[in-house]
């Protein structure tokens, strides 16, 4: 009796197994194969802001390398790139990939270091050969040590930098933030330099601390120089040393 009840477990064992490996042979074989990615389509608020080369490019993908990606992998590989502020991923068909995406948008080119845009957030990436050219306001930290695209930028210079930026916009030529942490109160200084609708250049000194209150100064003596190049130093209170500039530099 106990061998029968032996057979019988082990018949029933055997059965289980079998059924087991069916099951996932069969449903392997219904699971949709992984096809190639053939198609980049791309949207987002600029049209093709990036070339699909490049997306290809920095996904691994081309003739000679087909492959697929899952989408997780997708959006892992972009949000890599220091172009790229967020993206989404998804597949329109088995062999069309679509990706949306936003770009970083360039607010100040950083003069010290070659090729490099600024945005408010504080995060460096390259300008060219990605973005159309355009005049960005300069921004000079006087930076002792390279800055790779992985890192972003925050503190007091990048606070200062983003506060001026509100308060001046469209006038703002450059922006030299080199000085703002000398020992010295006579060589501690903001160094913004405007340049006027009418061309004229105002090259303002400002301090570390007030220089809000020094900007409020500007403008109400600014009609009065808007028609000349200037330097206006105003970091004494109440007081502005305005030097005419006789060459244009």
């Amino acid at each position: 009796m106990k061998y029968v009840r032996f057979v019988c477990l082990v018949f029933f064992a055997l059965l289980c197994i079998g059924a087991f490996y069916y099951t996932l042979s069969h449903f392997e074989q219904r699971k949709p194969a992984k096809t190639p990615i053939k198609v980049i389509a791309q949207t987002g608020p600029i049209k093709e802001g990036l070339k699909t080369d490049y997306l290809a490019e920095i996904l691994d993908l081309s003739i000679d390398n087909p492959q697929h990606l899952s989408v997780e992998e997708v959006e892992k590989v972009l949000e890599k790139s220091p172009l790229i502020k967020k993206v989404s991923a998804s597949y329109l068909n088995s062999e069309t990939l679509y990706i949306d995406y936003t770009l970083r948008n360039p607010v100040f080119a950083l003069i010290d270091l070659e090729n490099t845009a600024l945005d408010l957030e504080g995060h460096l990436f390259p300008l060219n050969p990605y973005f159309t050219p355009k005049k960005l306001p300069e921004l000079y930290l006087g930076l002792k040590e390279i800055i790779s695209f992985e890192k972003s930028l925050s503190g007091k210079e990048m606070a200062l930098a983003t506060h001026l930026y509100h308060l001046l916009k469209e006038e703002i030529k450059r922006i030299d933030l080199s000085h703002i942490n000398e020992s010295s109160l006579g060589k501690r200084e903001i160094v913004v330099i405007l340049e006027l609708p009418n061309g004229a250049k105002h090259i303002l000194r400002l301090s570390t601390k007030r220089y809000q209150e020094e900007l409020l100064d500007y403008q109400s003596l600014k009609t009065a120089v808007q028609e000349g190049d200037f330097i206006i130093d105003l970091r004494v209170p109440e007081l502005a040393y305005v030097t005419h500039l006789t060459q244009k530099e």
